[in-house]
């Protein structure tokens, strides 16, 4: 199987905008450009400013990668972080253990938004941190979950 299946067929790009789905390609993946050079063998497309590289063709067993979704013609890289807003007064760091129990830790709390946090999966898989997006849904007091989607607007292949 490949390393792409572990992460979803398709994401919403946020739980307050479900029309806008993003769909996993079984085509592309992304990879850091340091660990490039690994790659040499294939067709490597630089993603915009990011430190991301497209790679064309299946990632190899067991290599961590980053799924490439579409939208149109749009392709975004979901880096396995989440961006979790809670209820206007509350405070996101209040919820750590709610976060703990469905498999997430905080990464950061924004200084402009203290009921909101970046968080992303406690056993650092990005797929995992995609997968389990509707556990986040559901805890109380969250209003929108958004999945980090690096995007680069027109790129084709």
């Amino acid at each position: 199987m490949s390393e792409l299946a572990h992460f979803p067929r398709a994401v919403r790009a946020s739980s307050c905008a479900p029309e806008r789905i993003f769909v996993r390609r079984d085509d592309l993946y992304a990879v850091p450009l340091d660990r490039v050079k690994q790659h040499s063998s294939k067709r490597l497309i630089p993603f915009g400013g990011s430190d991301l590289a497209l790679v064309q063709g299946e990632p190899a067993p067991k290599e961590q990668v980053y799924a490439v979704y579409s939208h149109g013609d749009t392709l975004a890289v979901a880096t396995g972080k989440v961006f979790v807003r809670f209820a206007e007064g509350e405070q996101a760091v209040n919820h750590i253990e709610d976060l703990r129990r469905v498999g997430y830790e905080i990464v950061e709390v924004p200084v402009y938004a203290l009921n909101a946090a970046w968080v992303s999966a406690r056993d650092h898989d990005p797929a995992s941190a995609l997968r389990h997006i509707p556990d986040l849904e559901q805890l109380p007091g969250v209003e929108n979950v958004e999945p980090e989607l690096i995007a680069e607007r027109g790129l084709r292949i």
